[in-house]
């Protein structure tokens, strides 16, 4: 499987990705903590399909050593406003090894190549902690106007929101060989 020193790649997210995805959430607790309410279980291609044709979402496979691993998403809410989301290290082997750590940077990364684009946002459970540590690790900050929750079923979640504008301090797009990468490394006092 490799390990997060290797460098992860998105490529987009196509029909023959499907089967994946779907496999990786198979409950309904694992699809509303991955898709929050955009789905409804159990997920399937004719959802995936609407899914793909939104033109305002860009859909990812996160690849690691030409394995897929993980999906993201990049969500344009406005000009100047994108989501990161629907956010999944999906293959069991490659969780809790530090590719969160290195996905939300490159997400970053293809969000603020757009020179448009100013704030990211994204949001995430009050109760998954890991996800929230790995954001902030980023550099999101707590939005602590906004206030959700998410509730079906018997299931009823606190929603925060995450925030990350371009002119935050720590954030620098570095040009390197390979393209422009970000530098996301907190500010020392």
């Amino acid at each position: 499987m490799g390990s997060p020193e290797h460098a992860l790649i998105l490529r987009d997210f196509v029909t023959a990705d499907f089967d994946r995805l779907i496999a990786w959430v198979p409950d309904e607790r694992s699809l509303i903590q991955f898709a929050g309410a955009i789905f409804r279980f159990p997920l399937d291609r004719e959802q995936l399909s609407m899914y793909l044709e939104d033109p305002l979402r860009k859909v990812y496979v996160v690849v690691n050593e030409g394995q897929a691993i993980g999906h993201a998403e990049i969500y344009r809410e406005s000009a100047d406003i994108v989501k990161l989301c629907r956010i999944l290290i999906g293959d069991p082997a490659a969780r809790g090894k530090g590719y969160g750590r290195k996905l939300i940077p490159l997400l970053m990364e293809r969000a603020f190549s757009d020179p448009d684009v100013q704030s990211l946002k994204l949001h995430v459970f009050d109760w998954n902690t890991a996800a929230i540590r790995c954001y902030e690790g980023a550099g999101f900050k707590l939005d602590t106007d906004f206030s959700a929750e998410l509730n079906r079923d018997s299931i009823h979640w606190k929603v925060l929101r995450m925030t990350k504008q371009r002119q935050d301090p720590g954030l620098q797009l570095l040009c390197t060989e390979g393209g422009p990468r970000i530098d996301s490394a907190q500010q020392k006092d």
